[in-house]
């Protein structure tokens, strides 16, 4: 092959490989314009629905909202727990079983109470712990 013609043959390939990498960026520029359809095997988002409530809210209206938050997200446990209201101050009472559900319950009552006073009074408990 002569010198020349090798010449010719990368000339060509580079062409070809810089062609291609235009329509690349293009497509991808394209692409980037369109909006992301969302993958039908991603999760759905887990959405808080709760707001935080008035200062002059009572002690019925608070107590029902900490509750109904803390009632709706499925994965907390928290049938041994009592949620009451009184001089407008949130009292959590009872047992819970991981740190997790402790965690939550009293994430979920801050953010639903606002700027009231939260008692927590949940005792922690594992299940199957037989220390004494």
């Amino acid at each position: 092959m002569s010198r020349r013609t090798c010449h010719g043959m990368l000339t060509g390939l580079g062409f070809c490989a810089l062609s291609a990498c235009i329509t690349v960026l293009c497509w991808r520029a394209e692409a980037a314009d369109k909006p992301a359809k969302p993958r039908s095997s991603e999760l759905a988002p887990i959405v808080i629905t709760g707001q935080r409530l008035p200062p002059n809210a009572s002690d019925e209206e608070v107590t029902r909202a900490v509750v109904h938050s803390i009632a709706e997200d499925p994965w907390i446990f928290a049938d041994h727990v009592t949620i009451s209201t009184r001089n407008g101050v949130v009292y959590l009472e009872g047992v819970v079983s991981d740190e997790w559900d402790l965690y939550h319950i009293l994430d979920r009552a801050r953010k639903i109470a606002g700027r009231r006073k939260i008692v927590d009074q949940l005792e922690f408990d594992s299940v199957g712990d037989d220390s004494d």
